[in-house]
């Protein structure tokens, strides 16, 4: 096996369940980066919630890459340039939460560096709840995350608005729209969802409580191949990480496909191996299975 690049997701893969790169994954990722394998970081984050992870594993020192919201854009730090594929519109982001309202959820509007989020009624006192068992001050947001009622993610998505009509969404380009609730609404709604979904757009389940709506021609995999043709970096020299449904599009692309541990049966089924957990350290741990280091 010979391995010119390492594609990893962040949430559930390469972070631990405290949000960090533990210091195996690092120790293992930059040994390497300095033996010539470049890096990319692929995840549902946009470029400033990446930020301080591309700083750790020093990607612009070694030319590494990051895939943002879900292959919105390709971004290189080395150079600072961006790609963007393809992002949905103003129209096209209100006509999707209007057909989403009426089910219950939360809705989540990502732009570049901020979100709008919509919360209905039914599900503040949740909120509410959770705010109150885990100490919470008064200014902590709302707005829910992939393990939890309430999340702060102010450090990556500063420009944050709680609102009551999608007509107050006024960002003219949109990265993806997020619907999100406990697990057990989310799979229930599953079937539905893809049903009402307007064939231009995909969905995919990157948590148990989330869904991700993009364009249909955006994914993690289509980036990941932009970057490989490229590059010309063939799939048997890639191998790449991953937790949720939105990382099979990059297994399938690559001849090494590696679900976490802690991934559902049905990104497991799709992968070459499956290595530990995210909280065990897997990433790292199977690293150290097939590269020879020179530490």
């Amino acid at each position: 096996m010979s391995i010119r690049l390492i594609v990893t997701d962040m949430d559930g893969t390469l972070l631990d369940p405290n949000d960090r790169i533990s210091e195996e994954n690092l120790r293992v990722l930059l040994a390497c980066q300095q033996q010539g394998i470049r890096v990319i970081l692929a995840s549902g984050r946009s470029y400033l919630r990446l930020l301080p992870y591309l700083q750790q594993l020093q990607l612009e020192r070694y030319d590494g890459m990051l895939i943002e919201s879900n292959g919105v854009a390709l971004y290189a730090p080395k150079t600072k340039q961006q790609t963007v594929f393809e992002q949905l519109t103003l129209g096209e982001s209100k006509t999707l939460c209007h057909l989403f309202r009426p089910y219950g959820t939360e809705i989540q509007i990502y732009f570049d560096n901020g979100v709008y989020y919509y919360i209905p009624e039914a599900l503040m006192r949740r909120k509410e709840q959770e705010r109150k068992k885990r100490h919470l001050p008064e200014d902590y947001p709302w707005m829910g995350g992939p393990w939890s009622w309430v999340n702060d993610t102010r450090n990556g998505y500063p420009n944050q608005k709680r609102i009551l009509s999608f007509e107050e969404i006024d960002q003219e380009r949109i990265n993806k729209i997020n619907l999100t609730s406990d697990a057990e609404t989310i799979a229930s709604l599953e079937e539905e969802f893809h049903r009402v979904l307007p064939s231009a757009y995909t969905m995919v389940r990157t948590c148990p409580r989330m869904f991700e709506i993009a364009p249909r021609a955006i994914s993690k995999g289509a980036a990941l191949r932009h970057y490989m043709d490229q590059e010309a970096i063939r799939s048997d020299e890639v191998i790449v990480f991953g937790d949720g449904e939105n990382d099979v599009s990059m297994f399938n692309q690559v001849s090494y496909g590696i679900a976490m541990g802690n991934a559902s049966e049905a990104v497991k089924r799709h992968a070459y191996a499956v290595t530990d957990t995210n909280a065990a350290d897997g990433v790292a741990a199977y690293l150290r299975k097939i590269i020879a280091f020179r530490e």
